[in-house]
């Protein structure tokens, strides 16, 4: 799953705050607003946390699986 505030300002998304939200995350590029998460339940709490938190384009983009 990709997470991303699309026309948004890029947000900290720390350590601390995936520790508040229970998540794991593999890859995040704070500088342009990409979060990347294996956990569709993950993907969903930090989108929500993101509008919640004054981040209203937040948008979850699903990839197919690499194999």
């Amino acid at each position: 799953m990709i997470v991303q505030a699309k026309g948004s300002v890029p947000f900290p998304f720390g350590v601390w705050m995936c520790a508040k939200l229970g998540v794991t995350i593999i890859v995040k590029d704070a500088e342009k607003g990409v979060i990347e998460t294996p956990d569709r339940a993950a993907a969903l709490k930090i989108v929500e946390f993101l509008k919640a938190n004054g981040y209203p384009y937040a948008t979850i983009e699903e990839k197919p699986q690499r194999r």
